[in-house]
């Protein structure tokens, strides 16, 4: 018995052993885990890109079915024509909604209901689109009121769509938030005035040369938040007015990743910048959709002339897409 417990103890696991493997497990994966980091992030942002493109390829496949593309909209409430809902020019609800039935949510875009005049409760304004959502950044799901919101911006063109502090009102009546319609989504809808684009006279510019659809930047302190100023309303609400189009962003400001600021909620929205801004989670670039349904990365540090020139449909710039990459 004696010689078997001497056996048994000379070929024991030691504890420093036990600690020396430990630690060698610990630098494996301290080893491993940027490089696993890196790879979830490139796989979200390769995910993100298909969004885009699904997106594009709703907008061209809704030109095909209507000669017009997707607008801006231009109210809260959904537009509705013997019972049935309207297409753009017509559609008071922005172009996250009127391309739904493109992204197999048929059902979903004919759900009963003239629109919401509540915060919650409404069936379409609390169904998450997961296409609508940055893996990066979120997973698809509703905000603290209930609504869904959006992580993309279609591209509204240049001009400074900030409103002064006090000038509230000023900003809230007619025209209240035209920009300058330079963009590919326009402010259109019974609610303001009819109109559309199309491929045939809209983009002098060329599909190539111009932005559709990007990634918007956002404060991390108001992510899933309400009110938060650049996703406060459900993803399927119209360009309402200045200071609350969810769905349509300018390059009037440099592009810029998310960062998080204080206060968490503003009332105006200058927000440090941050407001209707380009932009995205992810490090160093954000993704974008030209017309022609390319997927680009633009960086952050991209020239802004560049980008605004991109962002004009209709302002000879034909710039080398490259350079911004």
């Amino acid at each position: 018995m004696a010689r078997c417990l001497r056996g048994w103890g000379r070929n024991a696991f030691h504890l420093t052993e036990l600690l020396v493997v430990i630690a060698i497990i610990g630098l494996l994966l301290a080893l491993l885990l940027p490089a696993i980091q890196r790879a979830r992030e490139a796989f979200n942002r390769t995910r993100c890109g298909n969004n885009l493109a699904q997106m594009a390829l709703a907008f061209h496949t809704f030109h095909h079915d209507y000669h017009l593309l997707p607008t801006g909209g231009a109210g809260f409430y959904r537009t509705l024509i013997n019972g049935q809902p309207a297409t753009a020019p017509d559609q008071d609800w922005g172009w996250p909604y009127q391309i739904l039935p493109y992204l197999e949510q048929q059902a979903l875009h004919n759900t009963p209901g003239q629109g919401f005049s509540s915060l919650t409760n409404n069936p379409i304004a609390d169904t998450p689109v997961p296409v609508y959502f940055c893996p990066s950044r979120r997973r698809p799901g509703v905000k603290s009121d209930g609504r869904a919101g959006i992580d993309y911006y279609g591209n509204a063109g240049v001009n400074a769509p900030f409103v002064p502090p006090g000038l509230s009102s000023a900003y809230s009546s007619p025209p209240f938030g035209d920009w300058s319609a330079s963009g590919m989504i326009i402010r259109s809808g019974p609610s303001y005035v009819r109109r559309a684009l199309n491929f045939d006279s809209g983009i002098p510019d060329g599909t190539s040369s111009t932005l559709l659809i990007t990634e918007k930047s956002f404060n991390l302190s108001e992510v899933n938040a309400s009110p938060c100023c650049y996703d406060n309303e459900a993803y399927i609400c119209g360009w309402h007015n200045r200071y609350w189009p969810d769905t349509v962003g300018t390059a009037s400001l440099q592009p810029a990743q998310d960062s998080r600021q204080t206060p968490a909620t503003v009332a105006y929205p200058n927000d440090n910048g941050i407001l209707y801004r380009f932009g995205s989670v992810h490090f160093g670039s954000m993704n974008a959709v030209m017309v022609d349904r390319s997927v680009r990365r633009i960086r952050y540090s991209v020239a802004l002339a560049h980008l605004q020139s991109l962002c004009v449909r209709d302002d000879g710039g034909l710039v080398d897409v490259q350079l911004t990459e």
